[in-house]
């Protein structure tokens, strides 16, 4: 299985495939966000910039993708097998998006594609399982914890300079400093 999008659904789509025993590969384009995830659990991790190889090597059935953009499509699109397949479109899409997908080519190579969106009690049970377990330690994804600097933070990320896998914004700090 292949996971493209280093960011925090795709590090946490990485984990939690790797906790239940798939052989994975993170694809990003963020080598501190790829060295993180490989320093958690037994991911195999390839830059963006370079991943038409990795993934044509890794020969991937399934790919999870977090991005979901045509450049993230156009890395796999030819290298998943032909009707046997599976795509899994992960994460929040803003509304309006265009999506960079070739259905005609979905539908040609018969591939089957899944729309992961939502929670469910079957989710969250599993997930949080795999927390208690120790197996998904999402934890160790945090990179930055604020609250005295919530807005210097805020400005770190929102302008790229934040070189974060995760971010934890302690509200109850900023809350009680506005008061």
């Amino acid at each position: 299985m292949a996971v493209i999008g280093d960011g925090v659904v795709g590090a946490c789509c990485a984990l939690a495939a790797s906790a239940l025993g798939y052989d994975v590969l993170l694809v990003g384009r963020h080598d501190q966000k790829l060295r993180a995830v490989r320093g958690i659990a037994a991911v195999q991790t390839a830059n963006s910039a370079g991943a038409t190889s990795s993934l044509g090597r890794w020969a991937p059935v399934a790919i999870i993708d977090t991005v979901q953009s045509a450049n993230a499509f156009a890395l796999y699109a030819d290298l998943v097998p032909p009707a046997e397949g599976e795509i899994v479109f992960s994460g929040w899409i803003p509304a309006g998006s265009q999506w960079g997908v070739d259905w005609t080519h979905v539908q040609s190579r018969e591939l089957r594609c899944q729309f992961v969106s939502g929670l469910t009690r079957e989710r969250i049970l599993t997930t949080l399982e795999l927390m208690r377990s120790g197996q998904l330690p999402i934890e160790k994804l945090i990179s930055v914890r604020a609250s005295d600097q919530f807005e210097l933070t805020m400005r770190e990320v929102a302008s790229a300079q934040l070189s974060a896998v995760a971010v934890v914004l302690d509200w109850r700090s900023f809350a009680s400093a506005s008061d």
